[in-house]
């Protein structure tokens, strides 16, 4: 967090920032790092009251019974996979293509009922239940997607969740949802520090009945796996507002001509 804040004052310090109050973040940098650094103190670690999710009051009987299913279910099938999974995907042979065991417990996952968690409107939980049953899910490279809830895919579902029309939600939305495709999402590219969007240079323009999108995007993670069909594209659609306004993100099919 200390990084994160330090990064984000530079970059008001060199007036790239995508937020006018960038020059807070310098208040923070200190307090976090000497946090931070405090927990490589044995005697803090033994006496600090670290939170427990379970003993708080938002923290509902489902929410601690998902949780338990989750951790059952690494035990029983993730951790075991592991060398089975390392072993294939470590042959240069097998470059972008899916260790089968990983459809098979994808498959366990949706009949235990332990699909899509990430998502509010679908599974019920709130994100502080959620955010436990992520920590178990980070325990193992691969175990987010067994449960259909690995990113670029959750942000990609959440925001056709909630801002996509009904033949967008069709189209796209439900296949996720089901795990039969993957999604990336394309903001990054390589002339600009592109992580902030207002120096970005792809291009969104309406031409007639359709959209013309004129940039180049790297590094968007996913869009090499052959289940891979949708991309979410940011660019800028109205170069003359304001710089903090001026963009707009697009569903871009990836067997699109171009």
């Amino acid at each position: 967090m200390a990084a994160i804040a330090q990064g984000v004052y530079a970059r008001g310090l060199h007036g790239n920032a995508s937020s006018s109050f960038t020059d807070r973040f310098k208040h923070v940098v200190r307090p976090l790092a000497k946090t931070g650094c405090s927990f490589f103190d044995p005697r803090f670690v033994a006496n600090y009251p670290f939170p427990s999710y379970l003993e708080s009051g938002k923290f509902s009987q489902r929410g601690r019974q998902i949780l338990a299913q989750v951790k059952e279910f690494m035990d029983d099938y993730i951790y075991p996979a592991e060398k089975e999974v390392y072993e294939y995907v470590s042959k240069p042979e097998n470059t972008w293509s899916i260790p089968p065991i990983i459809e098979e417990l994808k498959d366990k996952a949706r009949m235990a009922g332990l699909w899509n968690l990430f998502l509010s409107g679908v599974s019920g939980l709130t994100q502080f239940e959620y955010a436990p049953m992520a920590e178990e899910m980070g325990r193992c490279p691969f175990a987010s997607e067994v449960f259909n809830c690995n990113a670029p895919d959750t942000g990609n579902m959440e925001v056709l969740y909630l801002y996509g029309n009904h033949e967008q939600k069709e189209k796209w939305l439900q296949p996720l949802l089901n795990g039969k495709i993957r999604s990336c999402f394309s903001m990054s590219e390589p002339d600009v520090a592109s992580s902030d969007a207002s120096n970005m240079q792809c291009t969104i323009t309406r031409v007639g009945n359709e959209y013309e999108v004129n940039g180049i995007k790297w590094w968007s993670s996913g869009a090499g796996d052959p289940r891979c069909k949708v991309a979410i594209v940011m660019g800028v659609t109205n170069p003359n507002a304001d710089r903090l306004k001026r963009h707009s993100m697009i569903i871009v099919p990836l067997d699109t001509p171009g």
